[in-house]
């Protein structure tokens, strides 16, 4: 997170909000199943591929 934000340009700040590393590979993430029981989980997803490695709950580590 940049220190003084107000110091930064608009182009700057929106570079820092929105432009972001988009790793190759397998990705950790938090998925919600919104259309059905509403729960959060962890998801392994490969962002090549969008293939999803594994599927695990919360309190569970990858």
């Amino acid at each position: 997170r940049p220190l003084d934000p107000d110091a930064l340009s608009d182009e700057q700040w929106a570079d820092y909000l929105f432009m972001r590393t988009n790793t190759k590979g397998d990705f950790l993430e938090r998925w919600n199943h919104a259309s059905g029981c509403r729960r959060w989980f962890n998801a392994r997803r490969n962002t090549v591929t969008h293939r999803i490695e594994s599927v695990y709950k919360m309190a569970q580590k990858p």
